[in-house]
């Protein structure tokens, strides 16, 4: 009588390293050395019905011949061996997805119709974003749906479509911070630019095409960008003068002031050289120097080039295109409208959207000048939206008493008689007629000069 001995592992041990020669050698026992399928089961310490599937399978699926080949010991390449015995592998038990994934047609549309045919290459984050933004209102109940996808079932979508993002980074790989944030009070670095909206780079073609149909829309945003809440004021134009850029940083700078008291605190502003700004010319810088000196603010000018001091403003402006230009110009239907969707991309940016930069910790702007303990934050709430061109008067009658100021200060240093001052108060909106007197009693004549 022959006896087994039994296997030192198991079989369930034994096809973790090699399934198909161990299920081979079941196979012999049974179909050559015919002992029976329980004392194979004993052996390899497996259930009875294990092995019956086994010599149930190799019955059914091989021809004749290729059993006599295999039972019969004859000379196998193991990568042969492998590839004729491949019908008894066991198949994945993996499921076939998950029951709270998202369906084939919403997989579909992130992967085909965003992110690839619309270009919309971004992380599942800033994907959840623009979906919400662009779709949140739309009648369509398919697109609604994609608005209830969680971040959890994007990144799926993202991982079994091994879809990849671009990146942007620095030549050497090394992480250059503009700013020590740490040490940063909430007002006290800026930026200032502006940005053409009309980027053919950064806009879809039809967004393009209809902001050039449209002679109403603005072609400029202006931005000034604090450094370490990310707190923007946002302001529109169709044209670029030094005018708007010299009133509305002073209108911005002003409103921070009052709002908050904080004199004593000076404000940097960096800026490039832009014709809205200084064109590069330190003698117009210098000027501006002069009147924001009255509100305890200075600026500079960036290098030409690759400064990287503009990084942070720079890359703001593709959080306009991807979460305010592409999800909503197709709201756009008149300048009211266009402005009310301004607005509300202004308290989105600060007050709603959390932010992922150094020191932010995916808190919002808001949150963070509200827990530098600054009195009454949610004035900022408040402040206005506006088109420069339509909104310039009140920028003027706001703002050119600094003018004046920083003028007439000038004067007082190089003496010159009051004819002189009166004439120069003629340009300013804010200086009537009638309160001509109260000005030149103000300024005391022994302290102008003769």
């Amino acid at each position: 009588m022959k006896i087994l001995l039994k296997e030192a592992m198991t079989y369930k041990q034994q096809i973790k390293t090699n399934e198909l020669i161990t299920k081979l050698r079941i196979i012999k026992l049974v179909e050559k050395a015919n002992f029976s399928q329980l004392k194979v089961a004993r052996k390899f310490s497996c259930h009875r019905n294990t092995v019956g599937n086994l010599v149930y399978q190799f019955r059914k699926r091989f021809n004749q011949n290729l059993k006599n080949q295999l039972l019969n010991g004859v000379n196998w390449e193991l990568a042969k061996l492998q590839q004729a015995l491949q019908p008894l592998k066991n198949k994945s038990r993996q499921p076939h997805r998950h029951p709270n994934q998202a369906d084939e047609l919403q997989e579909a549309a992130i992967a085909s119709w965003l992110f690839y045919e619309k270009g919309l290459r971004v992380g599942p984050h800033r994907m959840k974003t623009h979906i919400t933004r662009k779709l949140h209102d739309s009648k369509d109940k398919f697109l609604q749906s994609l608005t209830k996808l969680t971040i959890r079932q994007i990144r799926g979508i993202y991982r079994r479509y091994s879809l990849k993002i671009k990146k942007v980074r620095s030549y050497t790989g090394a992480k250059v911070h503009i700013h020590d944030y740490q040490s940063l009070s909430c007002f006290q670095e800026a930026h200032f630019d502006t940005k053409h909206i009309l980027d053919q780079k950064a806009l879809p073609e039809e967004i393009y095409q209809q902001f050039l149909a449209k002679e109403w829309l603005p072609r400029y945003q202006w931005t000034l960008q604090f450094a370490k809440p990310r707190f923007r004021f946002l302001a529109y134009s169709k044209s670029l003068n030094s005018e708007f850029g010299l009133k509305y940083l002073l209108f911005c700078l002003m409103y921070v002031r009052f709002l908050f008291n904080n004199w004593e605190e000076k404000i940097t502003i960096g800026m490039d050289q832009g014709l809205e700004n200084c064109s590069g010319s330190g003698l117009k810088l210098n000027l501006w120097n002069n009147i924001l000196s009255l509100i305890n603010a200075r600026a500079y000018q960036y290098h030409l080039g690759n400064d990287i001091r503009k990084n942070l403003i720079e890359r703001s402006h593709k959080t306009d295109d991807s979460h305010f230009y592409v999800p909503r110009a197709s709201y756009f239907k008149n300048q009211e409208s266009f402005l009310q969707e301004a607005a509300g991309y202004y308290h989105y940016f600060n007050f709603l959207r959390p932010h992922s930069g150094i020191g932010m910790n995916s808190q919002t702007p808001f949150e963070v000048i509200k827990k530098s303990n600054l009195l009454m934050p949610e004035r900022l709430m408040k402040f206005p939206t506006m088109i420069l061109e339509k909104h310039i008067h009140i920028l003027r009658k706001t703002t050119d008493f600094l003018l004046f100021n920083s003028e007439l200060g000038q004067l007082k240093k190089e003496k010159q008689t009051i004819k002189k001052i009166v004439d120069v108060s003629q340009k300013y909106d804010f200086f009537e007629a009638e309160n001509a007197q109260k000005v030149l009693t103000y300024y005391h004549i022994e302290e102008i000069g003769t």
